[in-house]
């Protein structure tokens, strides 16, 4: 049986979604994400995140296993494209309103002193199936100019909740940076051989996951409790597993100052926004916290 019918269901981050169920209800139902004031009684951050490590472990070694019993025309981990530091080179006539507002402002960033940006970087396509995870990319992401530092961002870029509310976005980048950690940890172990793992990605010292949403969009949320208590579990863990501070990794939501009263039923608004350089650059970096203390 091909390997890609083997693993047609799989991606991943399989398993994930009833891990993160389990201590605090269904990320993706916006009513579960603003009744998160405080921690759930059964919430603790060290054993979700260690369980979903080890999910998308499993899921990898799963998927190395069935492919040693494939053709060997049928490979795994061969993208080019996973973890790539530039922007797409594919142009698209139409895109989503959400996709073109990303890939403006990679292209408002351009000429930015402190930052490198692009967008749409692929983290998996190809890793656990032969065509799963091909669209599962981080919306944005810099890396910090200034030598001897590997600063980067991973961000979810949202303009409204019709693809996801805060604590689902919260969810979607936080496990993108646990894949990263994955592939980081396990560089060496068998059953990654195969999969380019030589990005200079993989030597960054301090990663920020954030989500960028405008102002409007966190409204009746308060995930700051949430944000602190990951953070502080994932350091733990990369301590334990990587060496003392060999790698920080920051949880945190964000609207930019230009996008604070913006309606986002307005078309217009957003279209006029596209083409204004000087605002997209400005939310580029102008943030403010979504959830301040």
């Amino acid at each position: 049986m091909p390997l890609n019918n083997l693993n047609e269901n799989r991606h991943i981050l399989c398993g994930t979604d009833e891990l993160i169920g389990k201590q605090l209800g269904n990320h993706k139902h916006g009513t579960v994400g603003k009744r998160l004031n405080k921690a759930p009684l059964n919430f603790n951050p060290r054993k979700l995140l260690e369980a979903m490590i080890a999910e998308i472990e499993n899921n990898l070694e799963r998927a190395w296993k069935l492919s040693r019993r494939q053709p060997p025309e049928v490979v795994l981990g061969k993208s080019a494209q996973n973890w790539r530091q530039m922007r797409p080179t594919k142009e698209h006539d139409k895109r989503k309103p959400e996709r073109e507002f990303e890939h403006r402002l990679a292209d408002a960033g351009k000429n930015d002193e402190d930052w490198i940006w692009w967008n749409q970087m692929p983290i998996a396509s190809g890793l656990v199936g032969h065509r799963a995870d091909r669209t599962r990319a981080i919306d944005l992401v810099c890396k910090q100019r200034k030598a001897g530092t590997s600063y980067h961002r991973f961000i979810e870029l949202k303009i409204n909740r019709n693809a996801g509310a805060p604590l689902a976005a919260l969810m979607e980048i936080l496990r993108y940076g646990l894949v990263y950690f994955v592939l980081r940890k396990n560089q060496r172990a068998e059953w990654l051989k195969d999969t380019s793992l030589d990005s200079l990605i993989f030597k960054a010292n301090h990663i920020d996951l954030c989500v960028l949403a405008p102002r409007s969009y966190y409204k009746d949320y308060q995930l700051a409790w949430l944000e602190k208590s990951l953070t502080s579990a994932l350091n733990e863990i990369f301590d334990d597993l990587l060496g003392d501070g060999e790698l920080e990794m920051n949880l945190s939501s964000y609207w930019p100052g230009p996008l604070e009263t913006w309606d986002m039923k307005d078309k217009n608004f957003f279209q006029n926004l596209l083409k204004n350089d000087n605002d997209l650059k400005s939310i580029l970096k102008d943030w403010k916290p979504a959830f301040p203390d």
